[in-house]
């Protein structure tokens, strides 16, 4: 390849970084000549892995983007999400007075699992239309009384948003959350992408989620979060708080609460770069990490504590 040539394909890296990174809205003259030089020494690598392990440097070290990533094309392997998935038992559970210790009223414990990259959909799909089979058997039960819920994302770090927001969607109907940034889930430039009531659904950017929500909403929602608890985990998080019967226990998140988006590079390589942040129902931004309303080492007991005072 000539001089010229690659001088053209690092530019149209650099053009598809710029039209999409949340982080290069702020970068000056100097450092976007930088970030273009550290970007040429990455297309330099004699090979994919060399390629990838420079660019995630660049991504993560100089544009700080904690939520890059670099995928490498690779070969289908024998693993699949369903093992993974099968782990979370008891996911969905009724906590009634004798397992509550003393609990005034109904628990619904539910635990949302994460999904990593290269799981299998289908198997996720499958997780989640059980799980809000469960919730729902567990409302049934529950009646006409009030009653509480704790989702629980911790150790949550990401995965399908979408499945994610259809279980929260059989809790509460107020989930709400927007992206906002460059380009946000695909939608113009500089124009935002948000999840919504809309008549007795719930829509995402547009389309629905295909969810009826609960006839009767919890009296109290808490919701435990870790430092293992990122991306869409914390997503889910943010898509519940902002509202006095929902309360956050636990510590601090790991603080990539941002929308991905990407496109291809050198050698079929998938590049994955923050290009929204995050927005609750009451407008507030994030980007980083979530601080709990209440940090504790037994979040489960201190949200039962919570939600078992006087409503």
């Amino acid at each position: 390849m000539s001089r010229r040539s690659k001088r053209r394909v690092v530019d149209d890296f650099m053009e598809n970084l710029y039209s999409i990174s949340l982080y290069t809205t702020a970068l000056g003259s100097k450092k976007r000549a930088e970030l273009q030089k550290k970007v040429s020494w990455a297309y330099a690598s004699p090979s994919p892995k060399q390629f990838g392990s420079r660019l995630k440097v660049v991504l993560r070290r100089l544009l700080h983007d904690r939520h890059a990533y670099v995928l490498q094309k690779r070969a289908k392997t024998a693993r699949s999400g369903s093992n993974a998935l099968r782990d979370f038992t008891n996911r969905v559970t009724l906590l009634h007075k004798n397992e509550s210790k003393g609990a005034n009223l109904p628990t619904l414990y539910v635990k949302l699992a994460p999904l990593d990259l290269y799981d299998d959909a289908a198997a996720y799909k499958e997780y989640a239309a059980e799980t809000m089979r469960l919730i729902r058997a567990a409302q049934r039960t529950i009646g006409s009384r009030r009653y509480g819920v704790i989702v629980d994302v911790r150790q949550n770090h990401g995965g399908l948003l979408r499945r994610m927001f259809q279980i929260l969607s059989c809790i509460t109907r107020h989930v709400r959350i927007a992206w906002r940034g460059v380009k946000a889930q695909g939608v113009r430039p500089h124009s935002e992408a948000r999840l919504e009531q809309s008549g007795r659904s719930l829509i995402i950017d547009g389309a629905s989620l295909g969810v009826r929500p609960p006839r009767r909403e919890a009296a109290k929602i808490a919701v435990l979060i870790d430092g293992r608890t990122a991306s869409a985990g914390e997503m889910c998080a943010i898509s519940l708080i902002g509202r006095p019967h929902v309360k956050t226990f636990g510590s601090h998140t790991y603080g990539i609460p941002t929308f991905i988006n990407g496109f291809t590079a050198k050698w079929g390589t998938t590049v994955g770069v923050s290009a929204a942040a995050s927005y609750d129902s009451r407008g507030k931004r994030y980007v980083g990490p979530l601080i709990p309303d209440r940090r504790t080492r037994s979040p489960v007991a201190d949200a039962l504590a919570w939600i078992n005072r006087a409503v």
